[in-house]
């Protein structure tokens, strides 16, 4: 059995702009939002540059949300809630399930064959990533940064910096 590390629990800190909100109960309602996703994310400053070496920051974003809400429908009940928010210098994924026990925590040294290599991956390419509780809801969060060089924008090449925050929830909406 391969070791765990569960996720650092903290909120992130500075608050984005909203790039769009989902909510997501099926694999089809996933598929939309991962297109919605990686056409609002297009717009971004630094989605045109080979962001991490070769992948784009929309393809990176689309791969992060398909990871993270996979999680959150496969180990909750849905709905997952994802909202994202940029600021300029960073970009936020959230998403939140309603269970509030169970913290990220990715499984290591375990057989390919076995699958559970989301969170590793996100973490691998996240400049930061925590989780929170609030209003009922367990938030999975991962940060990725949009501004400097590339080699500074990957989660092994810089210093933390600031963190863009989701907006407060309320009833999810959907926004494209």
């Amino acid at each position: 059995m391969g070791g765990s590390t569960v996720w650092p629990r903290r909120r992130p800190d500075v608050e984005g702009r909203l790039i769009g909100t989902w909510v997501v109960e099926t694999a089809t309602d996933l598929t939309s939002a991962r297109r919605e996703l990686a056409a609002h994310a297009a717009e971004l400053p630094s989605a045109g540059e080979g962001w991490q070496g070769s992948i784009s920051l929309p393809d990176t974003l689309a791969l992060l949300l398909s990871e993270l809400v996979t999680n959150a429908l496969r180990h909750a009940r849905p709905p997952a809630q994802v909202s994202v928010v940029a600021d300029g210098m960073s970009c936020l994924l959230d998403v939140a399930d309603p269970d509030v026990d169970s913290p990220p925590t990715p499984e290591h040294d375990r057989s390919p064959g076995l699958g559970g290599h989301g969170l590793p991956l996100v973490a691998m390419l996240a400049s930061h990533r925590g989780w929170y509780v609030e209003d009922g809801r367990k938030h999975v969060w991962a940060c990725l940064r949009t501004a400097g060089p590339p080699a500074q924008r990957g989660a092994e090449h810089h210093a933390p910096g600031p963190l863009a925050r989701p907006p407060r929830r309320g009833p999810a909406s959907r926004q494209g």
